[in-house]
């Protein structure tokens, strides 16, 4: 979106890496959009700083080309915006790189009553959380996969649990299914119950 340039976010990343920097501060970055985020953030980690970043889902899933007169209703009204596609192809090579750590759903729901306004009164926000291992999987197919799957599943599982010094063996028992048909992806959960 015009109204919020790339160029906003990357002087904001600079000046947050600074100053953690200066504090020797650990510093968790949210919702990386674009090129000149993500190499300050590759920038800082060469240095060794303790730095971590995220990626909304929907930044991996669309690009700028949602914006259109027809599309101007509240489901593209994303925070964070979604950039251009080169910057999509770049937040897929950064996760495959371990630049970003964690891919989030992003999940800011809005009311019908937000949604029905007009464009410019809908606040930011994203409900693309039902089914979202599945859609991300989708997106990366349909992208001819531009990261390893390793990779993704562990960004969008792992990755929020480590950022948040999570012990992983407070992971729920169970069985986590992946399937692709001709439909596309289905994720499936299968709990497991411990025996005590």
């Amino acid at each position: 979106m015009k109204g919020l340039p790339s160029v906003g976010e990357s002087l904001a990343v600079e000046i947050a890496l600074q100053l953690a920097d200066e504090r020797h501060t650990p510093i968790h970055l949210r919702f990386l959009t674009c090129r000149r985020s993500l190499e300050a953030v590759a920038r800082a980690k060469e240095a060794g700083q303790d730095v971590t970043c995220d990626v909304a889902a929907a930044n991996l899933m669309l690009d700028d080309s949602v914006y259109t007169v027809e599309n101007l209703k509240g489901k593209y009204k994303l925070w964070p915006v979604v950039r251009s596609a080169e910057d999509r192809a770049l937040l897929w090579n950064a996760l495959d790189a371990g630049v970003i750590d964690a891919v989030v759903s992003g999940y800011r729901p809005r009311s019908a009553d937000d949604l029905a306004l007009p464009f410019e009164k809908i606040p930011f926000g994203s409900e693309r959380l039902a089914h979202l291992p599945e859609s991300l999987l989708n997106a990366w197919e349909a992208q001819n996969r531009p990261c390893r799957m390793e990779r993704l599943i562990e960004a969008l599982s792992l990755g929020p649990r480590k950022i948040l010094s999570m012990d992983e063996g407070a992971l729920p028992a169970g069985t986590t299914l992946f399937s692709r048909g001709a439909g596309g992806w289905k994720v499936v959960f299968e709990e497991r119950r411990l025996e005590r």
